[in-house]
């Protein structure tokens, strides 16, 4: 427990920091490095459910794929503000797939489908609900999922950004 406690990921945010590293173990065991670039304010204007929810979909997708992606494996993340209120969030990955015209309408590769395959929608939805956007690409064997949370961010809280 010790040797976890002095590799915590601490991005300013109390929420965004324990998502994430909740998932830096999940990647550590699998032996999947992982790249965190993310500084954003200690308060945000997002619901603690709806930031969690989102950062572990995001990064538990990228950590599957890689499971079914031969060759290097790793995850990137890259969490900051942007513009005046914004929060922009890109979790890159490798991927074996092709390029596809929506990767929200990918269907699930788990075995049970009834209980699988939510993450996608979960995203979109959270994405709306703070009135952003959600875009997933794949260029060059790489999959690219950006995330856009508008009015996430206090203007006051600007200045708190480590």
């Amino acid at each position: 427990i010790s040797s976890q406690l002095f590799r915590y990921i601490d991005c300013g945010n109390q929420d965004i920091s324990a998502a994430i590293n909740l998932e830096r173990l999940k990647a550590e065991r699998d032996h999947i490095p992982m790249n965190v670039n993310a500084a954003v304010p200690e308060r945000l204007q997002v619901e603690s459910m709806d930031l969690c929810s989102l950062l572990t979909n995001l990064i538990d997708n990228g950590l599957e794929e890689c499971h079914r992606t031969k060759g290097e494996k790793y995850v990137h993340i890259v969490i900051q503000t942007q513009g005046k209120n914004s929060l922009y969030i890109c979790v890159i990955n490798p991927t074996d797939r092709q390029p596809a015209a929506d990767v929200r309408t990918w269907a699930t590769s788990k075995r049970n489908k009834e209980r699988h395959g939510f993450g996608v929608s979960i995203i979109q939805r959270i994405a709306e609900k703070y009135d952003g956007y959600f875009h997933g690409c794949i260029k060059d064997g790489t999959f690219i999922a950006e995330v856009i949370l508008n009015e996430a961010v206090a203007e006051e809280d600007h200045s708190r950004e480590r």
